[in-house]
């Protein structure tokens, strides 16, 4: 089940959900941090093996640093790895604003048998799809075998080289647990892992008070 959106007010004239009317709660420490993720920044969940998430130096949207899934070079199949921010205090509305940079070979125009996507979790209950403002550009094509994603399922993935500044966000109750997470998946075959991999940065959390 992918989460929809509730329109909800948030100023006189406002009837859409936008991070720009919205509070700022938590900013990661990428640039702070000392070599790899923490539980008080974003953090690693899932398997832990060279070239999945960490920090690096070779892409930046501000700063010098970001997180990347791959080494630079390749990426390992088949994977299933998560970035996750910590969990926060809900507001009204709770978004999470990030900017994102691809190097994954699509398969077509249109789709892709590698990519990542955002999930929320919302008072411990289970982990679902949420989409960016802008959409997801490919959809993970049914060609594909053993990947942890959903055949036809919207994906952040392609080969442009560019930073995107986008945002999700969820309507949630004060007082609620949320978090949000990168999952990045691959199928068996490593023969199109060619790239530089995916690049998340200036990751930052805001609610609607």
């Amino acid at each position: 089940m992918r989460v929809v959106l509730a329109m909800i007010p948030l100023l006189a004239g406002c009837s859409e959900l936008d991070p720009n009317f919205a509070v700022s709660k938590w900013y990661d420490g990428v640039e702070m941090e000392e070599n790899r993720p923490t539980p008080q920044s974003l953090h690693t969940v899932g398997i832990n093996l060279p070239g999945t998430w960490g920090r690096t130096m070779d892409q930046a949207s501000e700063g010098a640093f970001s997180w990347r899934f791959g080494d630079g070079l390749t990426w390992p199949a088949p994977c299933d790895a998560s970035l996750q921010t910590p969990e926060f205090e809900a507001g009204h509305a709770s978004f999470l604003r990030y900017a994102w940079y691809s190097d994954i070979p699509p398969l077509s125009p249109s789709s892709a048998l590698d990519g990542a996507i955002v999930e929320v979790q919302i008072d411990g209950e289970a982990w679902e799809p949420v989409d960016p403002n802008g959409g997801y550009p490919y959809v993970l094509d049914p060609v594909q075998i053993g990947s942890p994603l959903s055949n036809g399922e919207g994906i952040l993935s392609g080969n442009d080289r560019q930073w995107r500044n986008d945002y999700v966000g969820v309507e949630t109750e004060p007082g609620q647990m949320v978090r949000f997470r990168f999952r990045f998946g691959c199928d068996i075959d490593p023969s199109n892992n060619m790239g530089e991999g995916f690049f998340v940065d200036d990751v930052e959390y805001l609610i609607v008070e």
